[in-house]
């Protein structure tokens, strides 16, 4: 069936809203950084994965200074008890546990209390994003956050529109690759598949993407594997394989590596529903499960 371009403009409303929902439910895909750091590639990132490829394009942002910033390794203590109160909120509320989660509704009005107030320099934006370039990766996010050097921040509204840029800007390279007919003609979870892909890595995985459009979900699945090794990188790949897996168990031809997922999920959550309530509380107590899990992808499957 065609599709005409109303079809296709709602098509394309309803993949980037279920992406956005995927990226705020399932936090730890990307994180939501609200400073400069280094990705597990070492690349500068912000927001919600958000690469920044130079200093041009720190510069488009508006990063506005952390008053109130606390080093987690130094004693920098606020001005007032208010203010205590409101950096404890904000300290607990990094993590992605139900705390955390609990906590982050009430932190949506406090940008201008934490100091939101005042636009970064170009000269400070520049120094920030050199100073985090320069600085070796594999560690945590909160490890960029700087009191002299990177002291600046972007509101959660920012954080929001940027992902939406980008979020639109990977959907765009998708048609142009494949073409709006046969990308919105696929089921939504292979959909958001490809879209993570491309959003993760910045381009498309040849064998998974033809895997996905000759529909060989099983294939697809296997194949949607982000070799590097970092703890967020576990449960992501997790999280695609049911999408792909589930379409695959809803053709009732499970086979391959979707039958030793299945056993997986079962054995260990008991459902696919199990497993993305999981995912949804993900927290480090399940790292040893996702990573049993992801050395499935290194299994040969074919005469299955």
């Amino acid at each position: 069936m065609t599709l005409d371009n109303v079809a296709i403009a709602q098509a394309r409303d309803r993949l980037r809203e279920k992406f956005l929902e995927v990226l705020n439910n399932y936090s730890w895909v990307e994180g939501r950084i609200n400073h400069m750091y280094l990705d597990v590639k070492g690349l500068v990132t912000v927001g919600l994965g958000c690469l920044l490829e130079n200093v041009e394009a720190a510069l488009k942002l508006p990063f506005v200074y952390d008053k109130f910033y606390i080093n987690p390794y130094e004693q920098f203590k606020p001005a007032t008890d208010a203010l205590q109160q409101v950096q404890n909120l904000k300290y607990l509320s990094f993590g992605q546990n139900q705390i955390a989660q609990s906590i982050k509704p009430q932190l949506a009005g406090l940008d201008k209390m934490c100091g939101f107030v005042e636009k970064a320099s170009s000269v400070d934006i520049q120094l920030a994003y050199e100073w985090v370039h320069k600085q070796p990766k594999g560690r945590g996010p909160r490890a960029y956050k700087h009191p002299i050097y990177n002291n600046l921040k972007l509101s959660n509204q920012e954080i929001d529109l940027l992902a939406e840029s980008k979020i639109n800007e990977k959907i765009a390279l998708i048609e142009r690759k494949l073409g709006a007919q046969k990308l919105y003609a696929l089921p939504l979870n292979a959909q958001l598949a490809l879209l993570n892909n491309v959003y993760n890595t910045g381009h498309l995985y040849k064998d998974f993407t033809q895997a996905i459009l000759d529909g060989h979900w099983d294939v697809a699945a296997k194949e949607c594997h982000t070799k590097v090794t970092a703890d967020g990188v576990y449960p992501r790949n997790t999280l695609v394989a049911t999408w792909l897996c589930q379409l695959q168990e809803l053709e009732g031809k499970t086979k391959g590596f979707c039958a030793a997922f299945k056993d997986e999920v079962d054995d260990r959550w008991g459902s696919y529903d199990d497993l993305l309530t999981r995912l949804e509380n993900f927290n480090s107590k399940d790292l040893e499960s996702f990573k049993k899990i992801d050395q499935l992808f290194s299994e040969d499957f074919s005469d299955s």
